[in-house]
């Protein structure tokens, strides 16, 4: 009896012995999770890529060298301009030889402000062996592989201006624009070559042009712009041969359309996209090329006013250009209208009356309107 009780008892010893170990190695295996984690979040804020590279498992280091994970982390952080990186922890989950902990990456900008992305990482148990399952979403979500980081300007539309009685006297309308699809044209060089040819440029000013975009990873190079009805149909047509080529005429290009012509020209004025040397100015220093600058009359006393302000819209694209994915979104703000005090039809009488009164070039006069009322 008492053999048989010792017995029992060696059992009961054994058991305890035995859910002792393994809750110690579960505890352990936790740990070894955790730890993995760990490093890869203190690494991530530190912004130490070859640390994250040394955690992957062999099966991403077969995909990606350490060298071009560098260079995507760098990319798109600079892009976003991230001035600091912070991890807010949220779900764990394991399960068998696996672990995944569910995070949200704060990135804050110093010009877009505080960016959060949730994102999820996987820790895998490899023999002992704690290894990250890493993939580009761990740069920033919903990142894939092969996918790139574009920005494109929201072109903020000019106020238009009004007569007394609401008669548009100049509108917004679109130039035709020649410009190349970036994710689609070839070899820089041929590309300027050809549509060069096509519509008679200057093959180097167009490489330059090209080059420029292509570093900015912008996805839309403008090479030319045309009044509606200057671009022929068959320099069009040559240029469109052109693989990568694309012709715009709503969207791109914004021009002003004064409605009666040269009718109160002297009063309203005129504008025209901002250049190199505007920019030295640091009112105009921050505005895109193509953004227009009233250069005298009503044009240039309320620019600020009629000009609104560019918006901005960042996005991951496909290597097939077939899935775009907004990451930050700024919205253009239109500029206002202005509604003026002349009567543009007073005007064309009074344009049509001294044309005239005075028919000989270089003959001058003046028009005197009185309401006696």
């Amino acid at each position: 009896m008492k053999k048989t009780l010792r017995v029992y008892i060696y059992i009961a010893v054994a058991a305890l012995l035995a859910a002792f170990v393994l809750l110690m190695g579960g505890c352990a295996q936790n740990k070894s999770f955790d730890i993995t984690a760990d490093a890869f979040f203190a690494a991530l804020q530190e912004r130490d890529y070859t640390a994250i590279y040394a955690l992957c498992s062999p099966q991403v280091a077969s995909r990606i060298t350490q060298e071009s994970m560098t260079e995507q982390y760098e990319t798109i952080y600079k892009t976003l301009k991230v001035s600091s990186v912070q991890i807010e922890r949220k779900a764990r989950n394991e399960e068998h030889e696996r672990c995944v902990y569910e995070y949200t990456l704060i990135l804050r900008s110093e010009a877009y402000g505080e960016l959060r992305f949730d994102s999820s990482l996987e820790v895998l148990n490899k023999i002992g062996f704690y290894v990250l399952n890493w993939s580009p979403a761990n740069i920033v979500a919903p990142m894939d592989w092969n996918d790139s980081i574009r920005y494109r300007t929201l072109r903020a539309a000019r106020g238009e201006i009004f007569d007394c009685n609401n008669k548009v006297l100049v509108k917004n309308t679109y130039a035709v624009t020649v410009y190349a699809n970036m994710l689609k044209v070839g070899d820089l060089r041929q590309t300027a070559e050809a549509v060069s040819a096509a519509l008679q440029l200057d093959v180097e000013e167009t490489l330059n042009k090209l080059n420029k975009v292509k570093a900015s990873g912008q996805d839309t190079c403008v090479l030319a712009t045309y009044v509606p009805g200057e671009l022929s149909e068959e320099k069009e047509k040559k240029a469109l041969e052109v693989e990568g080529i694309r012709v715009d005429r709503s969207s791109i290009t914004p021009i002003r359309h004064a409605v009666y012509g040269d009718a109160a020209a002297h009063l309203i004025g005129y504008s025209t996209p901002v250049t190199e040397e505007d920019k030295a100015d640091e009112k105009y220093a921050s505005l895109s090329s193509s953004t227009r600058v009233g250069r005298i009359g009503i044009e240039r006393t309320y620019d600020d006013i009629l000009r609104g302000t560019d918006g901005l819209e960042i996005y991951l694209l496909s290597d097939t250009s077939s899935n775009k994915r907004v990451l930050y979104s700024k919205p253009a703000v239109p500029g206002q209208d202005i509604v003026l005090t002349i009567d543009i039809d007073l005007q064309l009488a009074i344009s049509r009356q001294m044309k005239e009164t005075f028919p000989l070039n270089g003959s001058t006069g003046c028009a005197v309107v009185n309401d006696p009322v």
